[in-house]
């Protein structure tokens, strides 16, 4: 799923939704993003996929990535685990863990989704989200001045008071990026990632 930019996100130290059995399901399996810049073999293992393929692993509420271990070139890679939500509503809402592991304080961010498609037994095959952001940036700026409802600056993101802000901020992150900065398609591929 898309990672977020590092600023201007909406992010919380506690989850704002829980697993519910009304939400849509992903389909299981090798997920990725769609660019038309980004041709390639998707039947060869994910591993040997390019850079410029986005894609992740996911598996009943974890989506798995993998990922490189520093920001060098040819760093070695690692598989690395984040659970995720879809709460229903309009938009729905996917709430990942953003930061995980022994030693590290959770946190959670978020990004609002469209269904586009789905398969013969209704589970989701394709998907547009994008980042939920804080409110419109003025030009040079890493966070917004002007928040939207119910949200808290803090540092370079935000924090939401509740899980309707988290839903309005996404709804006003969609009118505002508009065309400047289309929703990621992401879409189903395959059951194994090999």
């Amino acid at each position: 799923m898309p990672a977020l930019s590092g600023c201007n996100a909406v992010i919380s130290d506690r989850p704002f939704f829980a697993p519910d059995p009304s939400a849509p399901t992903l389909r299981n399996g090798v997920w990725r993003s769609v660019k038309a810049d980004c041709r390639f073999d998707e039947r060869k293992p994910v591993e040997r996929w390019p850079d410029c393929a986005d894609w992740a692993v996911i598996r009943d509420g974890e989506a798995l990535s993998y990922v490189a271990t520093t920001a060098e070139q040819r760093a070695p890679k690692r598989w690395e685990t984040g659970r995720y939500v879809v709460a229903p509503g309009d938009p729905l809402i996917l709430q990942q863990s953003c930061a995980s592991g022994e030693g590290v304080k959770p946190l959670y961010c978020y990004s609002g989704a469209r269904i586009m498609a789905r398969d013969a037994s209704g589970r989701v095959t394709h998907v547009e989200v994008w980042d939920v952001s804080c409110g419109p940036l003025a030009e040079g700026g890493r966070v917004t001045t002007a928040p939207w409802p119910g949200l808290s600056i803090k540092e370079d993101n935000c924090s939401p008071d509740s899980a309707d802000a988290i839903r309005g901020a996404a709804k006003r992150t969609l009118e505002l990026t508009g065309n400047d900065m289309p929703p990621t398609q992401m879409r189903w591929v395959r059951e194994d990632y090999r």
